[in-house]
């Protein structure tokens, strides 16, 4: 839900940068009741990365290897994974707080589904509400009352100015409400659900079958040929047939240990409800008071376009940098004739459009060639035979 902002529909694989530069609780904010895909390899990286830190005690990587190895209990796991050819995925590993299921991988990634440490930065910076320009604010003040006309062009160039100002912070301002909103639309669905599962482990291996009933003859004449290599053939499907139930077997216990850990998870999860309801709460009461806060503001910058000497049909960006630029160079004085101006200016820029298209279409029809008018003058032709047709029909 979140990742929208990123033009992503899903990020589940968080890339090492994050876990360096993020605690848990900053990145499991975003993952309250769902899972994560981390790859195999970090594990190590995090602690390559802490051997060769002299700050680890303040390190974020110190505090992800914490939660690896002593509360979801995954670093021999991890190990295991490592060494094991057959495995390729091991999990869930249940983080009670929050509720979140970790999974750990050794396929490589979708680039597209990968979090960044640039996209943690770009989802923080909308979750801070910014203040109000204190420029704006001021001339805010200033414009309580609504005036028809501006006194002079300086002052008309000062509300342009502002007017531009506001829009941009407009602009900046919704990304955050937008934010906020998404907060508060997805806390809000978890606590309407009023009672939290815990998701069981759904990599369950499938279990091969053995392919020696396949191997009969069908005729009932049985060649000399199907005894000579009946025995070759029953040996290389049972040898293939073991290696699949070892490997089956391989996974089936990481899928018992998943059972485990789901069971344990279970009997430890009687205030996971309450606690992730006061989160939940809590993160309510902070997003509804920035909701709040950057709303007021809003109105503000709204209220300084609003009674804007500038008429609502010309109160966009780039109208609005035109008209400065009539007013900077001399050539116009007044918001009319910066009006009068842009008009002109655009009703000839249509006929200018208007005369390409003409020449386009002519430059085509001079350079028609014999084929095509060959081909005019045939649908001509049958086009004349079809509307003869009725007449000749009536004379009949």
């Amino acid at each position: 839900m979140f990742f929208t902002f990123l033009n992503k529909d899903q990020s589940s694989y968080p890339h090492i940068s994050v876990l360096l530069n993020y605690d848990p609780d900053e990145l499991l904010f975003y993952y309250y009741n769902s899972s994560i895909i981390l790859h195999w390899d970090i594990y190590v990286e995090l602690i390559n990365s802490l051997a060769d830190d002299d700050n680890k005690q303040e390190s974020s990587g110190l505090r992800w290897l914490e939660l690896f190895e002593n509360e979801i209990s995954a670093a021999t796991d991890l190990k295991n994974l490592a060494a094991n050819e057959y495995i390729q995925l091991i999990g869930p590993y249940y983080y009670m707080p929050g509720n979140v299921r970790f999974y750990f991988s050794k396929e490589n990634n979708d680039p597209s589904r990968c979090l960044t440490f640039e996209d943690i930065n770009t989802m923080n910076s909308l979750s801070f509400m910014p203040e109000m320009d204190k420029e704006l604010q001021a001339y805010y003040k200033s414009r309580k009352n609504v005036k028809k006309n501006a006194k002079n062009k300086e002052e008309l160039l000062k509300d342009i100015n502002m007017c531009l100002k506001a829009l941009w912070e407009i602009e900046h301002l919704n990304k955050h409400i937008n934010y906020v909103n998404k907060v508060l639309e997805q806390r809000c669905a978890l606590v309407e659900k009023k009672e939290f599962s815990i998701v069981a482990p759904d990599n369950l291996p499938l279990k091969p079958e053995n392919s020696e009933d396949s191997i009969q003859n069908r005729d009932n004449l049985i060649p000399f040929s199907f005894f000579k290599n009946m025995h070759n053939q029953y040996a290389e499907v049972k040898k293939n047939f073991n290696h699949e139930r070892k490997i089956y077997l391989i996974k089936y216990r990481e899928y018992e240990k998943a059972c485990e850990r789901y069971k344990e998870a279970l009997e430890n999860c009687n205030g996971i409800q309450q606690t992730l309801m006061e989160m939940c709460f809590r993160d309510i009461d902070i997003f509804g008071s920035k909701l709040k806060g950057a709303q007021k503001i809003l109105e503000k910058y709204n209220k300084i376009i609003l009674k804007s000497f500038v008429h609502a049909d010309y109160q966009d960006i780039e109208t609005l940098n035109i008209f400065r630029y009539y007013l900077e160079t001399g050539r116009a004085q007044d918001i009319q004739a910066c009006m009068n101006l842009y008009e002109e200016e655009r009703h000839w820029i249509d006929i200018k459009a208007s005369q390409e298209r003409i020449e386009n279409t002519i430059y085509f029809l001079q350079n028609e060639n014999s084929d095509s008018r060959f081909a005019d003058k045939h649908i001509n032709h049958l086009l004349k035979h079809v509307n003869d047709k009725p007449a000749a029909l009536l004379k009949i």
